[in-house]
C-alpha cells in the first residue's frame, strides 16, 4: 500500500492540487494534505449501511464495550432495524490483530480529512430518503457525502 507514497508526496508538492481525493487505504495522504495546506476526501468503497455499522461499533458510546463477554450479543445502535452481534464476531474486537491497528490508522486519518465519500445503493441503504451530506451522530465534524452510482451520474452527464 505504501509503494506509491514518496512518489505521490513528492508530485502534490510539486503540483500542490487543490484538493486530495484518495481511497482510505492511504491514510498517509492526510497528513500529505496538511503539509501544503488543502482539504483531503477519503473515499470509501463500502456503502453507507456498512460505513454506518463501522462507526456505531467504533463509537465511545458502542454497547459492545459494555457486554461482559465477547460472546455475549448486543444491538447495533442507530439503525431502523436491530441487528444482533457479538464482540467476537467483529474484527475490531481484538486489538492483537493486525486488521483491527490498519482499522484505526484508517479511522484516525478520516477524522483528519474534510470529508468522506462513500458508494450508495439505494437498495441497499436504509435512509434512502436522505440527500446531499449526512451527519454522522458521534462524529459531528465528519459528514459523508453520499454519490449516486457513477453510471446514472454519467449517463445524465451525456445527455444534452
Amino acid at each position: 500500500m505504501t509503494l506509491l507514497r514518496h512518489k505521490i508526496q513528492e508530485l502534490i508538492s510539486m503540483r500542490r492540487p487543490d484538493c486530495i481525493v484518495s481511497d482510505m487505504l492511504h491514510p498517509w495522504t492526510a497528513g500529505a494534505a496538511a503539509k501544503i495546506g488543502i482539504m483531503r476526501l477519503v473515499f470509501q468503497g463500502t456503502c453507507m449501511f456498512t460505513s454506518s455499522l463501522k462507526d456505531a461499533i467504533q463509537s465511545p458510546y458502542s454497547p459492545h464495550l459494555k457486554t461482559q463477554s465477547n460472546c455475549e450479543p448486543f444491538v447495533i445502535p442507530g439503525l431502523p432495524d436491530p441487528i444482533t452481534m457479538t464482540d467476537h464476531s467483529f474484527p475490531i474486537s481484538n486489538p492483537k490483530r493486525v486488521y483491527t491497528q490498519l482499522m484505526e490508522e484508517w479511522r484516525d486519518a478520516e477524522l483528519k480529512s474534510y470529508g468522506v465519500l462513500v458508494n450508495n445503493f439505494y437498495e441497499l441503504d436504509w435512509h434512502k430518503t436522505v440527500v446531499g451530506e449526512t451527519e454522522v451522530p458521534e462524529f459531528p465534524q465528519l459528514k459523508k457525502s453520499q454519490l449516486r452510482s457513477l453510471y446514472l451520474f454519467r449517463q445524465r452527464a451525456c445527455v444534452p
